[in-house]
């Protein structure tokens, strides 16, 4: 961010995301390409109230240009 530039608007709206979003990069190191995975409970305005433990799916072979088609393939079942 530059000093002449604005944080985004929704900045406040987004702040009680980001325990979520630490929790997710905290398992997001891996040996290869993985899909991760959580569960939110929210409250009627839209806040995360409690979430599960991350899952963390590695995909095989680690290093494919292939992976993207796994992943699709995956997010679409």
């Amino acid at each position: 961010m530059t000093n002449n530039s604005k944080p985004p608007g929704d900045l406040t709206e987004l702040l009680p995301w980001l325990n979520i979003i630490r929790r997710m990069r905290s398992v997001s190191i891996t040996s290869g390409y993985a899909v991760l995975g959580i569960r939110v409970i929210v409250d009627n305005e839209g806040k995360p109230v409690q979430w599960t433990s991350p899952t963390v799916t590695l995909l095989e072979p680690k290093h494919s240009g292939e992976a993207i088609d796994v992943l699709l393939t995956l997010l679409h079942e």
